[in-house]
């Protein structure tokens, strides 16, 4: 994911936040990553996949940039998308 692309999700103006938006982007990749096993190199030969895949990194950093305190409780889009994501990742296998 562009660090533009996410400034543009999340609404940011200015460069100030531009070293946390790179380190959520690589976490939100590892999150993906634990959470379905998919990389994301398996989704770039489809866009919808790759579209999901940014939806959920673009959800899972908005979470985290957000509650910078941390949640009590995981977002259910995140729980619904993460399923799609590994149910792709399964289809494709």
């Amino acid at each position: 994911m562009e660090i533009n692309e996410l400034k543009e999700w999340l609404r940011i103006d200015g460069n100030d936040e531009d070293a946390t938006l790179t380190g959520l982007i690589s976490s939100s990749e590892i999150l993906i990553k634990q959470s379905t096993g998919v990389d994301p190199e398996d989704v770039e030969a489809d866009t919808n996949a790759q579209d999901l895949y940014k939806l959920l990194q673009k959800i899972i950093i908005a979470d985290l940039y957000e509650n910078r305190l941390g949640a009590s409780k995981i977002n259910p889009i995140i729980v619904s998308l993460y399923a799609q994501l590994e149910a792709y990742k399964l289809k494709k296998e």
